[in-house]
């Protein structure tokens, strides 16, 4: 079922509408969206961040430049408040504390081999913390089932992005539409 996002009029205003929505089985789902720029990219993952908990692991799977980084750093700061969030791409890992949970935030592209991910914490951050990993595909094994995967991939100058997880998250995103709330950090 495609979120909900009000009138048909403001379905089509939105830059958030999906370009296709399937359940996969009866434990998978997925969701596809086109998003114009990196503005667009950064408004989503505001309003994905309003979605997540504690103990949610997302990975962000996609090519040099798709908008791994821009999409974690969006989510990063809407959770957080803080405007300026870097990207952990040479130390693989920074963690954020707010009030209502711990973020660790994993950048995988350097990982030299699976024994730095037990140096990196992320065995101890999965289940416990927020994770959000780029480059998951490095520690696929030692993923949860229940990670949403969201997969960039660059179509010219606009993106396309899908959502893909464990049918619960189908059910947690059902009405999924972050335009419709103040999601920009």
């Amino acid at each position: 079922m495609p979120p909900r996002a009000g009138p048909e009029h403001a379905l089509k205003a939105s830059p958030f509408i999906p370009t296709s929505t399937r359940t996969m089985s009866a434990r998978m789902w997925e969701m596809t969206y086109d998003l114009a720029d990196e503005r667009a990219t950064t408004a989503f993952g505001a309003g994905l961040a309003n979605r997540l908990a504690p103990e949610d692991t997302v990975g962000l799977i996609g090519p040099l430049g798709a908008g791994k980084s821009t999409l974690a750093r969006a989510m990063i700061s809407k959770l957080t408040g803080q405007s300026d969030v870097p990207s952990p791409t040479f130390g693989l890992a920074l963690g954020y504390e707010t009030n209502e949970l711990t973020i660790q935030h994993y950048d995988l592209y350097r990982l030299k081999g699976s024994e730095e991910l037990l140096e990196i914490g992320l065995y101890d951050a999965l289940g416990r913390d927020l994770c959000i990993i780029e480059w998951p595909e490095k520690a696929a094994t030692a993923l949860p089932p229940e990670t949403l995967l969201v997969i960039l991939s660059m179509a010219g100058k606009s993106r396309q992005l899908t959502l893909r997880g464990a049918a619960n998250w189908g059910t947690r995103l059902t009405d999924f539409n972050p335009s419709a709330t103040n999601s920009t950090p």
